[in-house]
Formats: structure tokens, C-alpha cells, sequence
């Protein structure tokens, strides 16, 4: 399976630029931000951009709507062009979790758990991969992910994964 990993500011509210590597492949940049338009605490505010290495695609998460019973809802964009949506479930006492449908990629969702590696399924419910985090201090978010579902984790993969961990509310 292949492994991802990076390194995410201590405090989930920074719009810090993350550098992406995957083992010594550089995959581009990250960097979450926050919207002039939210009207809530920026905590619950989710969005990112990312640029791949070569420069040429940018994408974005942006967050389309919020609301602690109606759940979030998120378009992608690849260079200004709406190319998917990710959603998470309505309802206040729902572990969090994250559906994934993009255009010319694997449906995929993540869900917590109260304990241990959060789960990342399929579209059949099937474990595909997992994701942790490692202290609060130091802060890394890893994983892995079949390389039947996505042999090579992109730069989009690594914002979908921010996304969850930054929609978790305790950052």
C-alpha cells in the first residue's frame, strides 16, 4: 500500500504553506484559508488550495456550505472548473466523515473513529486505508491507501486528507 505522510501546523487554524513530498518526490503545495464571507468561528471554516509541482494545475477545496445538523458541503475545482464534491453527513451526533466524488477519481470517504486510525472506504463501504495523527505538537498526518484504488498519491489526494483532519472541529 502506498504511504503518505506530511507535516501540518500545530494549530489547525494557520494558513501555513505545506510543502508536499511523497517519499523524495515533490508533489506541489498545500495551504488551507479561510474565507472573507464565513460568519462563524474560523475553526469551522475548511477550505485549501493546492498547486501541483510542475505549476500547471491548481485546485481547490472550497466550502460551500456549513451547518452543524445540515453537515458541510465542499466543491473541488481544478483550474477554475468544478470537477467533484465532497459532503459529509447531516446530523448533529454523526462521527465525522467525508464522501468523495470527483471526476476521473475513486470515489472514496473517511471516517472517524472514536478511537485508534481513522478509516478511508470505498464506494462499497470496504477498508481501503487509513489515516492518524501523530502528537499535537509536532503535528503529521499519515496513512495509507491501496494501490489498487490510487497507486500514486497526488496533491489532491493530500488535500482531501487535510480537509478531513482540518472538518474534525479540533484542530
Amino acid at each position: 500500500m502506498p504511504v503518505f505522510s506530511y507535516s501540518a501546523p500545530a494549530v489547525g487554524k494557520s494558513e501555513k504553506l505545506l510543502e508536499i513530498e511523497d517519499g523524495h518526490k515533490y508533489l506541489g503545495t498545500m495551504r488551507r484559508y479561510f474565507s472573507k464571507n464565513f460568519r462563524g468561528s474560523p475553526i469551522y471554516d475548511v477550505n485549501v488550495y493546492m498547486y501541483d509541482a510542475a505549476g500547471d494545475d491548481k485546485y481547490v477545496i472550497e466550502q460551500l456550505d456549513f451547518g452543524m445538523v445540515r453537515g458541510y458541503t465542499w466543491g473541488v475545482y481544478k483550474n477554475d472548473a468544478e470537477i467533484g464534491k465532497i459532503k459529509s453527513p447531516r446530523g448533529l451526533f454523526k462521527n465525522h466523515r467525508i464522501d468523495v466524488r470527483v471526476n476521473d477519481y475513486p470515489g472514496i470517504s473517511i471516517k472517524a473513529k472514536t478511537r485508534g486510525k481513522h478509516l478511508i472506504l470505498d464506494e462499497n463501504e470496504n477498508k481501503i486505508g487509513e489515516t492518524s495523527s501523530t502528537n499535537s505538537v509536532n503535528k503529521v498526518y499519515q496513512g495509507e491507501i491501496s494501490a489498487l484504488v490510487l497507486p500514486e498519491p497526488d496533491i489532491l489526494f493530500y488535500g482531501v486528507i487535510h480537509t478531513f483532519w482540518c472538518g474534525m472541529k479540533r484542530n
